[in-house]
């Protein structure tokens, strides 16, 4: 009979354990800009390494959340950031008269950020907590009026929906912004979450405008831009050299 209570205490304890942090998600969106400006409309394209999670991002539309990427729960994230994404400017006058979309020649930018050591703050888990999710965006965010605090709405363009709800664009093009929740604080995470969080509240971690090649490089040099990138500049140098590597935070 001892034996017995062993077994189901660890096939308990197995189950228990599996039933939580089965799953961490990671929910990517691109450069946010207004959709009521009908100016500066983007497609980004982003590329994320969080910790010993290797790939988080890709395609995205501007503002939307596209292609989450789930991945089993291997341990809190634990390493360095790397980043790089290209916004690709929509041209706005031609898709009103024809039913295809497409970029601005020459229009595309490029950024790349890294954090040697973040300090990513994960939340409590509730009772109810079975995964983490990290909203990560390239660029400006899109965030619900009533995330806005006490910004001056005023004169900034939003997206408008039928239900009168307002979305404005929070943030710089050349950051990344990072957050970490649980589903248990949220009911639903998409309605709920990442846009009704102040921007305040998000991790940062400063960028730099690269260059085509240099974006090409930072991809065939797994997502790092070292002193060997093509044509850098005093300022690129300088951002390197500001953020050197750690033996122990690093991953491959």
């Amino acid at each position: 009979m001892k034996k017995l209570f062993i077994l189901i205490f660890i096939i308990l304890t197995i189950f228990s354990c599996s039933k939580n942090d089965t799953f961490i998600t990671f929910c990517p969106s691109g450069d946010h800009d207004a959709y009521m400006t009908y100016k500066d409309r983007y497609k980004t394209n982003s590329f994320v390494k969080f910790g010993q999670y290797n790939q988080a991002g890709g395609g995205t539309m501007q503002g939307s959340i596209s292609g989450w990427d789930v991945y089993p729960f291997k341990g809190l994230p634990d390493g360095e950031i790397r980043a790089c994404w290209v916004n690709y400017k929509r041209d706005i006058e031609y898709e009103r008269t024809h039913e295809y979309s497409r970029f601005v020649p020459g229009s595309d930018t490029y950024y790349y950020a890294f954090d040697p050591d973040p300090q990513i703050k994960m939340p409590k888990k509730p009772k109810n907590h079975t995964e983490y999710y990290i909203q990560i965006s390239c660029g400006r965010l899109m965030l619900e009026s009533k995330a806005m605090g006490k910004t001056d709405l005023t004169d900034l363009s939003y997206t408008g929906y039928p239900d009168g709800s307002k979305y404005y664009s929070a943030g710089k093009k050349d950051i990344l912004y990072y957050l970490a929740l649980s589903d248990g604080d949220y009911g639903s995470i998409e309605s709920d979450g990442f846009d009704m969080t102040p921007l305040e509240k998000y991790n940062k971690v400063p960028g730099i405008a690269i260059t085509k090649k240099q974006f090409e490089y930072v991809q065939t040099n797994d997502l790092m831009l070292d002193e060997k990138a093509p044509g850098l500049t005093k300022r690129q140098l300088a951002y390197i050299r500001a953020r050197p590597r750690l033996e122990t935070n690093m991953y491959k």
